[in-house]
């Protein structure tokens, strides 16, 4: 939750949403609390405040919250220390389960279908890129290994791909990370100290959410929605915090699929240059444009002060743990110093592969998209035959659908979900400070068999949380706005 490992009685209460108890209310709160950490919401070994604390902050009797923290700890949620307080213990298999890979013998009834990874499998030619970097791989070896910015040859095809799409840019911009995750990561750990403001989309991806609590940043959340991505909120917010770097996902934006179109583009460019912002565009999807749409103007070519992010992870495999930054001159240096704290770069025969998928990446992609094309109109498919109730919009990229659901239950359709071996990440995972009950992520990097079995268990629990009494008689908790 925190780099502290604690949560407070306030952020617990965020968690927990605002909404009716239903009786007995001790175990309401039981089985939320327990929802909340088996969605990971609430990780292993996090401290929860003391029961005075909290019936304060719940405005509940100090009775109710020790029943509850009593209830937990039988079933095995919590684990209780002498002096230090309650602390989370996840069951067993609680966060295992979450990184379960997808399986794609799905044709019996117990049979693990994990689609909490927005990944694909590997596309052809791969192992010709892996053999064609270990005949270029003596070429390194009479150096140290070490390439604090990266390999040449691979800092040298980004440059030409950046430049080509209209972002001028030269090998010595170009740093390579493992990964986009770690990109985002060495740049808070640069540019930002603990306390300062951080404006992220809301929602947005998980993992650049945590690592902003990681380093104890003040999250700031910018509101949206598929088909609202409002300029004018974001200046009012921009002022508001005084927020000095923003990450925004332009590109078929996780998890909502969100594409920002030219007008909105300069749109939100002029409002970013006039408040000065240092903004990071993650372009990790960039590439997965699955109608035929041609590309839209770089993010970073409209900003006085971008840091662009990529990843080859998603467009490629996710095996291959190589990611970039393109950043102005002026933060090179600050940058690859930061970076060689953390991990000394990424391993170099990983990045001449990634050279090598870039040299013959335009057939490669295409059997990304055309795979991931097929994959998607066969979730919606689905999705529109079995559930026709729950909203969405068709995103013309990217890896996932985002689904509205007619109820606040996104946290208990994915706890019911896992008891048929089927692992989803519901949608509060995705908000900086509270939200998505109503929400939920379902990639589809399946194959289709696969998704249609998918959607037949989600469809049996669904029905089955329509029945439960935890779901009845919520309503919607305001977002907290700074």
């Amino acid at each position: 939750m925190t780099g502290t490992h604690w949560v407070t009685a306030g952020q617990l209460v965020e968690l927990l949403g605002d909404q009716g108890w239903q009786p007995p209310v001790y175990r309401d709160l039981a089985e939320r609390l327990r929802l909340l950490v088996m969605d990971g919401q609430l990780p292993d070994g996090v401290r929860l405040p003391s029961e005075r604390e909290l019936s304060a902050a719940l405005g509940l009797s100090r009775t109710t919250v020790t029943n509850s923290y009593a209830m937990l700890r039988d079933l095995g949620v919590l684990a209780a220390r002498r002096g230090a307080g309650n602390f989370v213990h996840q069951p067993e298999g609680g966060m295992a389960s979450s990184l379960l890979p997808v399986t794609l013998a799905a044709d019996e009834d117990n049979a693990l279908v994990a689609l909490n990874t927005a990944s694909s499998t590997a596309p052809p030619g791969l192992s010709r890129a892996y053999q064609a970097a270990a005949e270029r791989l003596p070429s390194l070896l009479s150096g140290t290994g070490y390439f604090p910015d990266g390999v040449q040859p691979l800092r040298a095809s980004l440059a030409d791909w950046f430049t080509r799409r209209g972002l001028s840019t030269s090998p010595d911009q170009l740093i390579i990370t493992v990964g986009s995750l770690s990109a985002w990561n060495v740049i808070l750990q640069a540019l930002v100290d603990p306390g300062d403001p951080v404006l992220l989309e809301s929602p947005t991806y998980y993992n650049a959410i945590e690592a902003c609590r990681r380093l104890g940043a003040r999250l700031v959340p910018f509101p949206i929605t598929p088909d609202s991505w409002d300029p004018e909120r974001l200046q009012t917010l921009l002022l508001r915090s005084q927020a000095r770097i923003a990450f925004l996902i332009p590109e078929f934006q996780n998890p909502t699929g969100t594409w920002l179109d030219e007008d909105q583009r300069r749109a939100a460019a002029r409002v970013l240059n006039r408040q000065q912002v240092i903004t990071v565009i993650d372009e990790t999807l960039l590439e997965l444009r699955l109608d035929g749409d041609p590309e839209r103007t770089p993010m970073g070519s409209l900003l006085d002060n971008a840091i662009t992010i990529g990843s080859a992870s998603k467009s490629f495999w996710g095996g291959l743990r190589i990611g970039w930054i393109r950043a102005p001159k002026a933060y090179v240096r600050r940058l690859i110093e930061t970076q060689a704290t953390m991990d000394n770069g990424a391993a170099p025969y990983e990045q001449l592969v990634v050279t090598e998928l870039m040299a013959d990446a335009d057939q490669i992609l295409e059997h990304q998209r055309r795979r991931m094309r097929t994959q998607r109109d066969h979730l919606v498919e689905q999705t529109r035959a079995v559930l026709p109730e729950w909203e969405f919009a068709v995103p013309r990229g990217g890896l996932s659908l985002w689904f509205r659901l007619p109820t606040e239950s996104s946290n208990l359709i994915t706890a019911l979900a896992r008891k048929r071996d089927l692992v989803l990440t519901p949608g509060p995972r995705f908000y900086p400070r509270g939200g998505g009950r109503r929400h939920l992520r379902v990639p589809y990097v399946a194959e289709p068999a696969v998704l249609t079995e998918a959607i037949r268990r989600l469809a049996v629990t669904w029905q089955e949380s329509k029945s439960s009494p935890t779901d009845s008689g919520r309503r919607a908790p305001a977002e907290l706005i700074i």
